[in-house]
């Protein structure tokens, strides 16, 4: 297994100043499924059982409000076609 060094969230070249990288769209949605499995860890670890908000979810993987809904709308189809119809 080869070791990558590490990823450093801040950038501190002079011409760009300081900036977190947690805002940047690119990277956190590179990172959803990581931000959401910690989440979700997190939660497990903790014994918290109760009902997560979306706004509250959402808030911490660092998505938009709609992102659950549109998350849902895309694996409708997918969940349907399994689904034989009656």
């Amino acid at each position: 297994m080869t070791k990558e060094p590490a990823t450093d969230t801040l950038s501190d070249t002079p011409e760009k100043g300081f900036i977190d990288i947690t805002t940047n769209k690119e990277w956190v949605n590179a990172q959803i499924d990581r931000l959401l499995a910690w989440e979700l860890l997190r939660r497990e670890l903790t014994c918290d059982v109760s009902p997560v908000e979306t706004t509250e979810l959402c808030d911490s993987i660092g998505v938009s409000r709609g992102y659950v809904h549109t998350v849902l709308q895309s694996v409708k189809p997918k969940f349907e076609s399994l689904i034989p119809p009656i």
